[in-house]
């Protein structure tokens, strides 16, 4: 149930919350104002998406329904939202279709998004955990050979790259991140990330810690900057933008 008043007041909006695995919530108690009227919550209001996409940031709206408050979710968000909608959180569908983090109107899009599947070139366990930062994604991942390989080394990222906000948008030398790479139980040696395209990686392996101006710029392959066997080692972090993605908050939207 929702009540209006017409009267001012401060705007009190309580955050979004997450309900359950596939449900959010706004509390009753939130108020907002729609056009030139103030609603208030009385009970709570809940929202399960249809169909939902994974991977994919949903923005969420409350708007009159006939008399009455509801809530919907879309993946867009608008740059200027009507009088008859008022945004109040976003939420994020995980690869599993399940809610894995909720942001409310007051705070940017900065979000843990949790372990997305990633995969390369090479015969490998790749675990990757990413967090969005904005308008940028921020990966920690870590590589595991299980076999030994035979190509030069590339890895996909899960969105795709916004090469317009790069100022190299593709080469050799475009350092976006780093990689530790490791000849286990035996030596290691440090790498930059740079793009290939929209959206593959490569790495431009340095030659060792004691030679730290020297480097394969063809990338990593099986017998640089070592001999690579099952059981070898990446550790790999990167910072790049995403196309889609805003650097505006919430609340600005």
């Amino acid at each position: 149930m929702t009540i209006r008043q017409n009267f001012g007041q401060t705007e009190i909006l309580k955050p979004l919350q997450k309900y359950s695995a596939t449900q959010v919530k706004l509390p009753a108690g939130s108020q907002f104002k729609l056009g030139a009227i103030w609603w208030v919550l009385t009970s709570d209001l809940y929202y399960t998406t249809s169909s939902p996409a994974a991977n994919t940031l949903y923005a969420v709206y409350a708007y009159n329904n006939a008399g009455t408050i509801a809530l919907t979710a879309s993946t867009t968000m608008p740059s200027a939202i009507g009088a008859g909608y008022k945004l109040v959180g976003a939420y994020w569908i995980q690869s599993d279709l399940t809610i894995t983090e909720v942001v409310n109107t007051t705070v940017g899009i900065n979000a843990y998004l949790g372990v997305i599947t990633t995969t390369g070139s090479w015969t490998a366990t790749y675990t990757g955990k990413y967090w969005r930062k904005e308008d940028m994604l921020i990966a920690s991942i870590a590589v595991t050979l299980t076999a030994i390989p035979s190509t030069i080394f590339s890895l996909t990222c899960p969105f795709t790259l916004d090469t317009l906000k790069i100022a190299v948008s593709a080469g050799a030398y475009d350092e976006v991140g780093t990689a530790l790479l490791l000849d286990v139980g035996t030596a290691a040696h440090r790498g930059f990330m740079n793009t290939s395209n929209s959206t593959t990686f490569g790495i431009s392996a340095i030659n060792s810690f004691t030679s730290p101006n020297t480097f394969w710029s063809g990338g990593v392959l099986q017998t640089s900057p070592f001999t690579w066997a099952s059981g070898d080692e990446m550790v790999i972090n990167y910072k790049v933008p995403i196309v889609g993605w805003s650097n505006l908050s919430v609340s600005e939207l």
